[in-house]
Formats: C-alpha cells, structure tokens, sequence
C-alpha cells in the first residue's frame, strides 16, 4: 500500500501541471502568456525541474521582428528547445514580464538549444533567467539566438555559438550583479552592447575556448572580471567604434589576435586598461588606421613566462600614456617582447617593479623590442621593493634588450645570515 502522504504530493503535482513532461508549442499569431494552457499541446504550463519546452519559430505568426511568450509567472525548466525550418525573421522571444524564468536540470545541466535549416532568427532570451544548475546555451546548427536579459545565480554558463552563420548575442542592460558562475565561450559570440550597457558579467571569469572569436561592439568597458583566453584565440572590434575596457584583466593561453573588423578601421582605437597575464603572443592586426593601447599592466607567465606583443597589417601598436605608463611586474624569468614594429619602443612609456630577485650570477633580459628602444630611461626609477639592483642596456650583442640584476637588498642579507648563524650557535 502506498503511503498516504505521497500519494497525497503526487495528485497535488498532477493538479498543477508540474512534472518533468515535454512541452511543444501550440501555433500563435499574437503575443501569448506562458501560462496559458492553449498555448502547450498537453495543456497546463511548463513549471518542473526537468521539464522539457519545444518550440518553433514556424508556429509563430506575423509579419517580422518578435513575438512574445511572457513569462508572467515564476516558472521553473530544465531544457528549451528552439527548431525552425525556413528563415523566417519572426522569432519567438521567451519575454520580460517581471517574473523569472528558473533552469534547473535534475543531470545538473540544463539546455537552450536554438536549430534551424537556414539563418533564421531561432529565439530570444528576454526574461530575467535564475541558474539553479549549470546552463548550456547551444547553436546546433546555423541560427541566431539573443541573450538579452538579466541573469542571476551561482551555476556556470556555457555558450556555443559559432563564427557565421549564425550569432550568439549577449546584451542587456544589466551587468549581471547577482551572478557569481563562470562564463565559457566556445566557438563565437558577439557582444553587442550599447552606451546603456557597458560593463557585463562583472563578478565572472569569461573563459573564450580554444580557436574561439569574440566580437566587442559598441561602448564596450568591461566582459567579466577577467577575461581568459586560450590558444588560437580572436577578439574583434567591430565597426568604427572607440574602446576602453577599464576593469578587465586580460590572462592568455597561446596566441591571441586583436583586429579590426566590419566598417573602415580609421579612427578605431582599443585602450586596455586591466593587467594582461600568462603567456603567448598578442598580434594587434588588421588595417591603418586601428590602434590597440595597453595603458594597464603586465604580468607574464603563471610562473615566469614570457608575452610577446606583435603589430600586423599597419595597425598601431601603443604602450602607456601621458601620465600613465605602463606597468611591468617581473619576477626572474619573465619576458616581455615587442616584435614586428615599425618605431623604436619608448622606455618613459614604461614603469617596472621586480617581484623575485635574479639567479646567481645571470642576468634577466626581461624587455625586448625588435626595433630597439628610445627615451634613454624608465619614467620612473624601478621598482626593486625589497632587493636591490640595476638595468642593463646597449649590451653587445643584446643590443635590442633590456636586461636586470636584482640581488637581496644588503641589511636583508646581512640579518638572513645573522639569523643562520643565531640558529647553528643554539645546537
């Protein structure tokens, strides 16, 4: 016999229409509300972990542009699947209507998955959206999906779009306060944001895969805390716009290309305002008239490591600014390179500060320019913190290095041996 109070639970979820069923959408010519039950072939509404949504933009009618699906109630999924089938430019927008639409997957992943045989505009993401699970939003084949909403929670997101045909979109007018996962680009994205919207995903780490594109639009300051980057990586500025990305810290993985793409490149400028980290190469490429600026800082390797900065197609290639030179950190080991330049690199351009000192009787050539230096000297004397030490120029042989002794500063020394000798005088 079973238990009276579950058999009590089970008629009140079939009651309500809250099981982890599969949903397909009805057709609609007209805006529509998520609860209404006329909408869903098997009546009620989508509201469970689990829950499965089908949805097409062939069931949408209209003319163009968007046709709304509110969410008008608190409602709860765990996948949302989009199919279309001719390129319409209707597309059904999962709407704001000042409730929240929550993913939650039992497996611990949900899904928005967008289809479609041609470039068709498949779906949008309009609500605020709550992640109580992790969240993968999948182009599986050519189509567009929007992100242009709020979204809080502390699971991860997985985008997977692609590089054309076919666009994830992310924009809102939110930077996604309440959110504390990570973000993780596969493929491409674009980032379409506007002078309302210039920081996003200000509490995450976003991640852009390997041989991942990356498109900054318009008004762009900041994309997460930290942006990563792995190998064979593109981060595009798209159209005739300026950049500064203020708050954002930039680490790389292998070789990462800065260009200039869609309208003409003059007057287009990137200032990167963060600390740029780990190791590879950095080619600022693509057109006359683009220009990438690090006015930040620098800190190669994960440990000692080197970053090569390399500027291609005739576009410019900039460090610091007036007033604000641009920061190394180097510990023993670390390298930073300047190659494929077509003027000598300014060291006033440039501040130091040395975090290690050097190995015994070495010297670490920690800058380099392929077109050698002008300026004769740092703007400000290094940094050697606790050490002592010098630069070296005008080597022969290294003539297109700067290099570093950095040794224990001499009371430090002399109390380290004070201190040794303290220790075998009390055996």
């Amino acid at each position: 016999m079973k238990h009276p109070v579950a058999v009590h639970a089970m008629i009140c979820l079939i009651a309500a229409g809250a099981w982890a069923a599969t949903y397909t959408m009805n057709p609609v010519t007209v805006d529509t509300f998520w609860d209404d039950s006329a909408l869903w072939d098997i009546g009620g509404y989508p509201n469970a972990s689990g829950a499965e949504v089908i949805i097409s933009n062939n069931n949408v009618g209209g003319a163009t542009g968007a046709r709304n699906l509110r969410i008008n109630v608190p409602c709860t999924v765990g996948v949302v699947r989009c199919v279309g089938q001719t390129n319409l430019n209707v597309r059904p927008v999962l709407a704001n209507w000042a409730q929240t639409l929550y993913f939650d997957n039992p497996s611990g992943t949900a899904l928005v998955e967008t289809k479609a045989t041609t470039v068709a505009y498949a779906l949008e993401l309009n609500s605020a959206i709550h992640l109580l699970s992790d969240l993968e939003v999948r182009i599986v084949s050519q189509s567009t999906i929007n992100v242009y909403c709020d979204v809080s929670g502390a699971g991860d997101m997985y985008l997977y779009g692609t590089a054309a045909p076919g666009y994830m979109r992310l924009s809102t007018s939110s930077p996604w306060n309440n959110f504390s996962g990570g973000v993780y680009v596969y493929n491409g994205a674009d980032f379409p944001q506007t002078a309302a919207n210039t920081f996003l995903m200000t509490n995450s780490v976003v991640t852009l895969g390997a041989n991942g594109l990356l498109r900054i639009m318009a008004g762009s300051k900041q994309i997460g805390k930290r942006l990563v980057a792995l190998n064979n990586t593109q981060i595009y500025s798209y159209y005739n716009y300026q950049y500064w990305l203020t708050n954002m810290a930039l680490e790389i993985h292998g070789n990462l290309n800065l260009r200039a793409d869609g309208a003409a490149n003059s007057g287009r400028y990137v200032y990167y305002h963060g600390d740029v980290s780990g190791t590879g190469m950095i080619t600022c490429s693509t057109g006359a008239g683009f220009t990438n600026r690090f006015v930040g800082s620098v800190s190669p390797g994960l440990n000692a490591g080197a970053i090569t900065f390399a500027a291609g197609s005739n576009a410019k290639l900039l460090f610091g600014q007036a007033g604000s030179p641009l920061l190394l950190n180097i510990e023993d080991g670390d390298q930073v390179a300047v190659s494929n330049i077509a003027y000598a690199v300014n060291l006033a351009d440039f501040d130091v500060k040395f975090l290690t000192t050097t190995a015994v009787g070495t010297t670490n050539w920690f800058l380099y320019s392929s077109a050698g230096f002008t300026g004769g000297a740092f703007t400000n004397s290094p940094d050697f913190g606790v050490f002592s030490g010098y630069c070296v120029s005008n080597v022969p042989g290294m003539e297109n290095y700067i290099g570093v002794v950095v040794v224990p500063e001499p009371a430090l020394l002399l109390m380290s041996l004070c201190g040794a000798l303290a220790v075998r005088f009390r055996r």
